[in-house]
């Protein structure tokens, strides 16, 4: 594509469509660099963990999301750009938005991390406060939906209130204040030889040994990274025809529902199992009834849409308050200046962005496309038979097979004697 200024010249309707096309294709082909920015920088984010408090890198990322966003609101406010229009070299976006991916890895990795700091170890707590944020997250993320409008209205100008907010969130993120009871995974006396290349690889390596030398934790790699991209596949994809208000005002919904039942039943339901197991129940039910009565009409969407993101939102919330509160029975000896915690946050989220980019490649290359009505068949029975594999999942931790499993007696909040000789005891010690 010829990347000239003059080719954003627009001089009748039908170049101005051409253009929106060439704009969008090249918009896609972000796609890749800024996924994997993420995954690669919520590996970095681990180094930071044991060097820095937790609110400074997550107020430090904020910041630099908002730098960064600033700059290309400030071109294209310059070149009194329409929102299909676009006047200025595109290829210049890279750098920005490349580093912007990378804020947001770091951001994402300190969201799984950032609870256990403030609240402790206390499942309850845990899961109230992720369900809470988490609310707060898809109130927020809805409402977000408006701002199509304020654009179309104002054009992309309004835009630099986007590093203004990103400003004030890290100025607020600031004064988190940390439980006074619980120490942090900081180590401010951390001497160590390694060189960041090899604490980085080691980052990766060490997640992935927790999480598979342990039955209560090896069911997180279909229970989190496969769930979540069949959701935001389902959401993002298949239905990303329908019309966007009830696709997004639907699932926000869904979402919102499911962290209040999290946040209401935090006492009664002791882990993420139960959630899990009925979000892939409702995922199977749900797409085989729509392809056996296609209604298309719009509370027909929007009751599909809720349906869909209850539990997995419920899941996921209650997921990440199991993961928090059960690493202060790792042993770390071996972990001098690495988070185990981070570690597997960051191992579980990376291993999702980069399933998000895999996946789909292999699911538009080789399955058949001789109709979309094939297509969408045999794309609901991978979907099915992925949810069936997530569902057998929560059974292999033990003591899973209760309708409301209570955990395994080494998850209770007790000090292991074990790791009492351990070089980072203090860091993932119990209250």
């Amino acid at each position: 594509m010829d990347i000239s200024p003059s080719i954003f010249t627009f001089t009748d309707s039908q170049l101005i469509h051409q253009k929106k096309n060439e704009l969008n294709r090249f918009l896609s082909s972000f796609y890749f660099p800024v996924n994997i920015a993420q995954a690669i920088f919520a590996i970095v984010g681990v180094q930071l963990l044991s060097r820095f408090r937790t609110t400074t890198i997550l107020a430090v990322s904020m910041f630099g999301f908002g730098f960064l966003a600033l700059p290309i609101v400030i071109i294209d406010a310059s070149t009194d750009s329409k929102w299909y229009t676009i006047e200025w070299i595109p290829w210049l976006l890279y750098p920005f938005y490349v580093s912007m991916g990378g804020c947001l890895g770091v951001i994402e990795l300190l969201r799984g991390v950032i609870p256990r700091d403030i609240v402790g170890e206390d499942p309850i707590k845990l899961r109230r406060m992720d369900a809470t944020v988490y609310i707060f997250y898809e109130v927020t993320g809805t409402a977000s939906f408006f701002t199509t409008y304020a654009i179309l209205a104002r054009g992309t100008t309004y835009l630099i209130l986007l590093p203004i907010l990103f400003t004030f969130a890290g100025i607020s993120c600031l004064r988190i204040k940390h439980d006074p009871n619980h120490p942090t995974d900081l180590k401010k006396d951390v001497k160590t030889q390694r060189n960041v290349l090899y604490l980085y690889f080691y980052s990766i390596k060490r997640g992935a040994q927790i999480i598979f030398s342990e039955r209560r934790f090896i069911w997180l790699i279909p229970g989190y990274v496969l769930s979540s991209f069949f959701h935001q596949y389902i959401e993002n994809v298949l239905f990303s025809m329908v019309f966007a208000p009830i696709r997004w005002i639907g699932f926000g919904t869904g979402k919102f529902i499911g962290a209040l039942f999290v946040l209401v039943l935090a006492k009664r339901v002791y882990t993420p199992l139960p959630w899990i197991r009925l979000d892939s129940i409702i995922l199977i039910v749900v797409l085989w009834v729509n392809f056996f009565i296609p209604i298309y009409e719009w509370y027909w969407y929007w009751c599909t849409f809720l349906l869909l993101s209850v539990g997995w939102a419920a899941g996921v919330v209650s997921l990440m308050a199991y993961v928090q509160s059960r690493l202060h029975s790792v042993g770390s000896s071996r972990d001098e200046g690495i988070s185990p915690l981070g570690c597997v946050m960051a191992f579980l989220y990376s291993t999702y962005k980069l399933s998000s980019m895999v996946i789909p490649f292999l699911i538009g290359r080789y399955l058949p496309r001789t109709s979309m009505v094939e297509f969408f068949y045999v794309l609901r029975i991978i979907i099915s038979v992925g949810e069936a594999i997530i569902f057998l999942s929560t059974f292999i931790p033990k003591k899973s097979f209760a309708l409301n499993p209570k955990g395994e007696p080494k998850d209770e909040m007790a000090k292991d004697d074990k790791m009492e000789s351990s070089g980072l005891v203090e860091a993932i010690a119990d209250v």
